[in-house]
């Protein structure tokens, strides 16, 4: 018997003056109660009880051991009510780190409903599009686009990646002849990666039905940035064609800034998943488009 099941059943003796009396309470034989009260003897080294036939009595060294354990497990209960009262009631610095748009764009605008409902709460948030080391930065959350590498951390799918290609109505108004089949001809934005210096790569699909066979292309580029929310903003001057995350152009798509000019698509791991839909269920998928 470990040791605070020991401590327990001593302080249920001493309280009830008996070994059966211990026994009832905590559902055991009373046996078993003196055999325990005799271990804890044998490991303290003193006598705990003066036993008779009618009735235990605690030592003088059993008085002292009492009046300790009874505090002991006191102590232990209110650590264990403040633990429950900190779980019930969030306080100190949670750490975020969050993709630069993904950030601005969704989670940013929650903070003040957030910083109301937890008012204990301090928010340190960093917003980057590099990987950063979770552990050994001491972030509590961070947001990223990828499969999680380090099996510590414990990860939950927000939304799936589903990407899609828009064009200004200035630029459709300039290049009328645009098409999914025929992107690759036209001026681009695109996205370089910070981390790798490596431009996001860019894919065709043609038609706007079932596409099997994404097709990697590499068109002109007109302008490369390192921030999503600049190469949107550039897709929206008519700088050049933009293929980005769904989050990403959802906006512009609403406000009738870019117009989608190619299926939207899936992307799991390296392998681009095309979602069969016409331009009239664009709205159904996203609740925006």
């Amino acid at each position: 018997m470990d040791k605070l099941n020991l401590i327990e059943l001593f302080i249920k003796v001493a309280q009830q003056g008996s070994f059966a009396g211990a026994a009832a309470q905590k559902g055991v034989d009373p046996s078993t109660v003196s055999k325990a009260i005799a271990q804890l003897e044998e490991h303290l080294g003193w006598r705990l009880f003066i036993r008779s036939t009618r009735k235990l009595r605690l030592t003088d060294a059993g008085e002292v051991y009492c009046q300790q354990c009874m505090r002991l497990l006191e102590g232990l209960d209110d650590c264990e009510q403040a633990l429950l009262d900190d779980q019930s009631s969030a306080k100190g610095v949670l750490k975020l780190n969050l993709p630069v748009s993904y950030g601005q764009l969704y989670i940013i605008p929650m903070m003040g409903r957030f910083c109301k409902r937890y008012p204990g709460l301090s928010l340190d948030i960093s917003l980057t599009d590099d990987y950063v080391d979770i552990i050994g930065e001491s972030i509590d959350v961070a947001i990223r686009s990828g499969q999680l590498q380090d099996s510590r951390l414990i990860a939950r799918k927000l939304t799936p990646m589903d990407f899609a290609t828009g064009a200004a109505p200035d630029f459709l108004q300039k290049y009328p002849e645009v098409n999914s089949r025929n992107i690759d001809q036209f001026p681009w934005v695109n996205y370089r990666f910070n981390h790798n210096g490596r431009t996001m790569p860019l894919f065709r699909l043609g038609g706007m039905g079932l596409c099997k066979h994404p097709e990697p292309i590499e068109p002109s580029i007109t302008l490369t940035t390192t921030d999503g929310l600049s190469m949107v903003r550039a897709g929206i001057e008519a700088v050049g064609l933009v293929q980005a995350p769904h989050f990403l152009l959802r906006n512009a798509v609403v406000a009738g800034d870019l117009i989608l000019v190619s299926p939207i698509f899936a992307m799991s791991h390296l392998m681009f998943t095309p979602i069969t839909r016409t331009r009239s269920t664009y709205p159904k998928r996203f609740g925006c488009f």
